[in-house]
């Protein structure tokens, strides 16, 4: 069976896209948790009208863009992981994952655990190093970003659970406040690896078999034309 070959496109301008939709989305979470916060205190538990607190308004509105910027995110950053780890199997060859389950693992029950993280470690490695990929060290901040990923997972299927069994507003505003934090921290170690892993990449397709070891110089020692 002929191995499939694929054609390498530079991730920069995806990458800034992401990075804007992740801040963007930072920033509905910041709005959603002080819209909770509010809900905590006594002026926002108290009844404007029949069945309606000062704070739900804002709760229901921040939870809509919320939930917008998630989806939006999620597609989006979804899309950029898809083209890099396609722009990995341009770079080298025995990668363990394809381009389509690099995403699709996501969805899947239990290996959605570790799958992602070992397509986007066996992407940061092909990048850095194409002709030695799985000797290829990884940065420490990549561990730490799929750490927070599934806490932020956990704490939020956690809120999820609370919001079912109880109608508690005080009890489900501190659910969310203490996943949000979580959910920051993988936001921004994401955009870290957004902003690393993109002109790492386009270094790659515009010398061709660059190694990370040559980033320490101002050129390549050894530029090759990028193959068409």
């Amino acid at each position: 069976m002929p191995v499939k070959s694929y054609t390498a496109i530079d991730p920069v301008k995806l990458g800034r896209v992401v990075v804007i939709a992740v801040y963007v989305q930072i920033v509905a979470e910041v709005l959603l948790s002080l819209a909770y916060g509010y809900a905590m205190t006594g002026p926002g538990q108290a009844f404007v009208e029949e069945d309606l607190r000062a704070s739900d308004l804002g709760v229901g509105l921040s939870s809509l863009l919320y939930l917008a910027s998630y989806f939006a995110c999620g597609f989006i950053a979804l899309k950029w992981i898809y083209r890099v780890n396609r722009n990995a199997h341009a770079f080298a060859r025995g990668l363990t994952i394809s381009p389509p389950w690099s995403i699709g693992w996501y969805f899947i029950p239990i290996a959605s655990l570790w799958k992602p993280y070992e397509a986007m470690s066996e992407t940061w490695q092909a990048t850095a190093r194409p002709q030695a990929w799985r000797t290829a060290p990884k940065p420490k901040f990549l561990g730490w970003w799929w750490a927070a990923w599934l806490v932020s997972a956990f704490l939020g299927s956690i809120a999820n659970m609370v919001s079912r069994f109880t109608d508690d507003i005080a009890t489900n505003s501190a659910a969310i406040l203490i996943a949000m934090p979580v959910s920051i921290a993988a936001d921004l170690l994401f955009v870290r690896l957004v902003k690393q892993l993109s002109p790492l990449q386009q270094a790659q397709i515009n010398f061709g078999m660059f190694d990370e070891s040559d980033a320490a110089a101002s050129t390549p020692s050894q530029p090759a034309v990028a193959a068409p």
